[in-house]
């Protein structure tokens, strides 16, 4: 009983563990700003995981890479210099004008904010915690409508006149993407192995659930709490890091690199798109989301493919690869990409939608209801696809297939493919698994192919 009991003494206290302020993490930052080694970077930042708690992590990777939340979510401040500046007079007392001319000078609005902030030092400041300053921005950012201007400029003002100087530099610096500290998801990923093992032995590991769920918060979240990452699940809504494909020179490499189970489809020339439609928590109804190859999310942009989500596919919920591509609605033939990309806008969508009709052509299958598909082979991954589409899908479309081992027939299909003005063809295993982030040779380009002595040639229908 006394053993339990101590137990729940130790987590209690453990939980009790004093929270980070935003001064020490703007004392991290200096320290990363100091320094352009990696290594050194690394280390900083393990040190500043040791430290902080499972509560803050998260938030403390966002804010290091200058955002409240992953980049695909989208939430932006919307503050200009400007508002900046006026905030910053405001917090310190300071005329606008004499703000802009310092600016001017120093050429840095956060170090600007920092000298006037040390001058004009009175009060007391207060010390507030990286959850506190963190809810304060994300309140800040998500201000929207009439009024929304100054209601900004208020809140960003009582936040610089509540910090201390140092903070200023950062607290200024965060929403005009100026933050400065140079590294990305990638070594924060190193400094996590780095804060688990005191090496980067679980690096990989850590990137392998980074391209599962490319949520650089999460999966620090779950390697602070865990001490690794060893089973991560997709997850509608976050986007997986898209599979890659090689270049091979020609048919018979191809072969012998990837084997006789292989399969070939076109090679579209449009925008890589990663489509998830799940049910949303809070009410029950469909939620869709759409990301590009780089995770951007483009959702908006797409209410073509939105609505067919509806009516084409057979699924409660499921993640899907494809290729959206443009056509032209006099002839009905494939877009140029040119004209493919016109439709990644964020304004006149509805517009741009009607001028320029949208056909995704859906290659791959991650995830359907409830379950994870990138483990298992692509022939089975494609015959779950085949099925889950509607007989009247328009806007939403299986991509063909054929399923061969034959040299003579592949360069045949491949020369089909682009005299449709296509770029060639695939060359995909059918018994590899998808493969998130990595570029392999379960995924292979079939454009021209090359000779021996590096010349290349279309691939004739009768070489």
């Amino acid at each position: 009983m006394k053993e339990l009991l101590l137990t729940k003494l130790l987590k209690l206290t453990k939980s009790l563990k004093k929270k980070m302020t935003f001064k020490r993490l703007s004392e991290y930052f200096q320290q990363l700003e100091g320094t352009s080694s990696r290594l050194k970077i690394t280390e900083i930042l393990s040190r500043l995981f040791k430290e902080c708690s499972q509560e803050e992590i998260d938030k403390i990777c966002y804010l290091s890479l200058g955002r409240l939340l992953p980049a695909y979510e989208g939430v932006e401040f919307q503050m200009a210099e400007k508002m900046l500046i006026r905030a910053i007079g405001k917090a310190t007392g300071i005329d606008p004008e004499k703000v802009q001319k310092e600016y001017k000078k120093v050429g840095d609005l956060g170090e600007v904010g920092e000298k006037i902030k040390n001058e004009k030092l009175f009060g007391k400041v207060r010390e507030i915690g990286v959850m506190g300053v963190y809810k304060r921005l994300m309140e800040i950012a998500k201000e929207g409508g009439e009024g929304s201007v100054e209601r900004k400029i208020d809140k960003m003002a009582a936040l610089i006149e509540d910090l201390d100087p140092l903070s200023v530099r950062y607290i200024v610096r965060i929403p005009l993407g100026k933050l400065r500290l140079g590294f990305s998801e990638m070594t924060i990923l190193d400094s996590l192995s780095w804060m688990i093992a005191g090496n980067k032995s679980l690096r990989e590991e850590l990137e392998d659930a980074y391209n599962v769920l490319a949520d650089v918060g999460e999966i620090a979240k779950r390697a602070k709490r865990d001490k690794g990452v060893k089973r991560v699940e997709p997850k509608v809504g976050t986007p997986i890091v898209p599979a890659l494909a090689q270049r091979v020179g020609t048919v018979e490499e191809m072969l012998e690199k990837m084997g006789e189970k292989i399969a070939l489809e076109p090679k579209y020339d449009g925008t890589r798109l990663q489509i998830h439609k799940g049910e949303t928590e809070d009410r029950g109804d469909m939620g869709v989301r759409i990301f590009t190859r780089n995770l951007e999310n483009v959702t908006h942009m797409f209410p073509d493919i939105v609505a067919a989500l509806k009516k084409e596919v057979r699924a409660r919920e499921v993640i899907l690869d494809g290729e959206g591509i443009g056509i032209d609605p006099k002839t009905g033939k494939y877009l140029p990409f040119q004209e493919t990309i016109k439709r990644k806008r964020k304004h006149l969508v509805g517009q741009m939608a009607k001028e320029i009709p949208f056909k995704c052509f859906v290659f791959d299958i991650l995830y359907k209801d409830g379950k994870n598909l990138i483990k298992i082979p692509f022939s089975e991954r494609r015959e779950i696809l085949e099925k889950i589409f509607s007989p009247e899908a328009e806007t939403l479309a299986l991509t063909p297939q054929i399923v061969t081992q034959e040299p003579r027939e592949m360069r045949r299909f491949h020369n089909e493919q682009v005299k449709k003005g296509l770029e060639g063809a695939m060359v995909k295993k059918l018994d590899a698994p998808y493969d998130p982030g990595r570029r392999g040779f379960t995924w292979v380009k079939y454009k021209q192919e090359e000779t021996k002595k590096g010349a290349r040639h279309s691939a004739g229908p009768f070489s």
